[in-house]
C-alpha cells in the first residue's frame, strides 16, 4: 500500500502552515483505506498524533488545532465524540494537487522533531516542478523556494540537504558558466525521477554552452568592428566570419535575436596583416 498517492492541494502547499499540510496528509493516509468501503473517513486527534506526531509531548493538541483549521477551510467536519470527517471528495476534487506516495510521508514520521516543518518543506518544492516536465522537474533558484515556504535561504538549503540524506530529493547542481563565471539555477524533484532530473540537467547544460558561445561570439564581433579590424590577419578575420554566420543561422532557428551584419567582413577579407 505504500505506493498508494496523496493528493496534496495546492493552496495548502503554500500555506506556509506546516502542521495542516502534514495533518491533512497524515489524515488522507489514514482514511484511504477506508475509502474502499464507504466514501467517508472518520480521524482524530489522537489517531493523528500517534500516526505522524509520535513522541511529540503536545501531539495531541496540535493536531486537533491543525484539523480545526482544516475544518474551517472546508476540508473537514465534525464527527461524533469529537471525530473529524473527510469525505473522499476532499481528497480528490480538487483542481490542482501535489501527488506523493504514502511511503514518502512515513518516511517522516517520527524521523526528527521537525518532521511536520520538512515535510511542507518538501511538498512545497515538489509545488513548483514545471508542467512542461510533467510535473516532475523544478529548475526555480533557492532564493524563490526560501521565499514561497517563508523561511530564509540558509533553512531551504539546510531542508534540502536533509531531504537529500532521507532519499526524498534528488538536486543536479549545474556548474557555472565557463564564460561570465554566473551561477546556474539547479534542477531537482523527487528521487524516483533522478532520470527525467538528469535529463533535464542536460539540456539545460546545453543551452547554457550555447548562449556562453554566442556571448563569445558577440565579444568577438564587437571588438573586430570597434577596431575597424586593425591588427587581424586574413585566416583570424575568417574564423570569425564563419562563427558569426554561425550564429546569424541560430537567431533565425530561434526567431529572436538581432542578426550580425556580415559586410563589416567584406572590406577586409584581404587583409595581409599578422596578428
Amino acid at each position: 500500500m505504500d505506493d498508494l498517492l496523496l493528493a496534496i492541494p495546492s493552496h495548502l502547499a503554500t500555506a506556509k502552515d506546516a502542521d495542516i499540510i502534514y495533518t491533512f496528509a497524515g489524515a488522507q493516509a489514514l482514511t484511504n483505506y477506508n475509502f474502499h468501503l464507504m466514501d467517508k473517513g472518520i480521524v482524530t486527534p489522537g489517531m493523528l498524533a500517534m500516526a505522524v506526531l509520535p513522541g511529540s509531548t503536545n501531539g495531541r493538541e496540535r493536531a486537533k488545532a491543525a484539523l480545526d483549521r482544516l475544518r474551517a477551510m472546508g476540508l473537514a467536519s465534525r464527527g461524533p465524540d469529537g471525530s473529524y470527517v473527510f469525505d473522499r471528495d476532499s481528497f480528490t476534487m480538487m483542481d490542482s494537487y501535489v501527488a506523493v506516495q504514502i511511503a514518502d510521508l512515513k518516511a517522516f514520521v517520527g524521523a526528527r522533531k521537525n518532521s511536520a516543518e520538512l515535510f511542507s518543506y518538501y511538498i512545497c518544492v515538489l509545488s513548483t516542478r514545471s508542467a512542461e516536465s510533467g510535473f516532475k522537474v523544478g529548475r526555480m533558484p533557492q532564493t524563490y523556494l526560501a521565499e514561497k515556504f517563508g523561511v530564509t535561504a540558509t533553512s531551504a538549503a539546510r531542508y534540502n540537504k536533509a531531504l537529500e540524506e532521507m532519499g526524498l530529493l534528488y538536486i543536479r547542481r549545474l556548474p557555472p558558466t565557463r564564460l561570465t563565471k554566473e551561477r546556474q539555477t539547479n534542477v531537482y524533484g523527487a528521487a524516483r525521477d533522478r532520470v527525467d532530473i538528469d535529463a533535464r540537467a542536460r539540456s539545460a547544460a546545453n543551452t547554457g554552452r550555447a548562449v556562453n558561445e554566442a556571448r563569445r561570439i558577440s565579444a568577438q564581433y564587437n571588438a573586430f568592428v570597434k577596431k575597424g579590424g586593425e591588427g587581424y590577419s586574413a585566416k583570424r578575420i575568417e574564423r570569425l566570419r564563419i562563427d558569426c554566420e554561425r550564429y546569424n543561422e541560430l537567431v533565425k532557428a530561434r526567431g529572436s535575436g538581432e542578426l550580425k551584419d556580415m559586410s563589416v567582413f567584406e572590406p577586409m577579407a584581404d587583409n595581409d596583416v599578422t596578428g
